[in-house]
């Protein structure tokens, strides 16, 4: 079976509205919700023809495998192979937040949008074993917040994605947690800063 690409042509240094009936021509589908043309081929000389295009009209071009796009049913994967980490709860993998599971965001933990263009981000998922983003290892229980701010962010939210699966990690933070505010109490307590009744 012949491999399949995806390709997504943007705007660059220059619009793509100006090249939209050649991208057209080029069997191209204006996608207006994402702003930019896309394709799915398996014609290795059509990607290379529309590299070409893109590159020489300062057009921003990326070409994902399957593998590196996501997929429908990454959710249910996700809650099929991860039950709540205490009783009823998830736990968000950033900031520890407890979560009901109506309220689970599931999160790519080394983003969509770097896995399809960011060799970095390619190397990562080779060295994690983790061959397509939608693999339960590359997913976490998130809250809404988190989610909004990492979008596709890499470096400290990937390290703190991948350590917050844990459920030891978690337990170890809590227990920190707990034990700072114990001391920050005692030394209060001291220096007179708490009232007893």
């Amino acid at each position: 079976m012949a491999k399949a690409y995806n390709i997504e042509v943007k705007n660059g240094q220059r619009k793509t509205y100006e090249y939209r009936a050649h991208l057209h021509y080029m069997g191209m589908k204006w996608i207006a919700r994402n702003h930019q043309w896309v394709m799915r081929t398996s014609d290795e000389a059509q990607v290379n023809s529309i590299i070409r295009f893109a590159d020489d009209n300062k057009l921003i071009c990326i070409v994902y495998d399957d593998q590196h796009g996501r997929n429908r049913n990454y959710r249910m994967n996700f809650f099929e192979k991860n039950a709540p980490m205490f009783g009823e709860y998830y736990i968000c993998a950033y900031c520890f937040k407890p979560i009901r599971h109506k309220d689970v965001t599931v999160d790519h933990i080394i983003p969509v949008k770097k896995a399809k263009a960011n060799r970095l981000a390619n190397r990562l998922m080779e060295r994690l074993d983790i061959r397509d983003v939608n693999e339960e290892k590359n997913l976490c229980a998130c809250c809404h917040e988190c989610n909004s701010r990492k979008g596709s962010k890499g470096g400290l939210w990937i390290i703190r994605g991948f350590l917050g699966k844990k459920k030891r990690f978690v337990i170890a933070v809590y227990i920190l947690f707990i034990s700072a505010i114990m001391a920050v109490l005692g030394i209060a307590s001291y220096y007179g800063l708490v009232v007893r009744s």
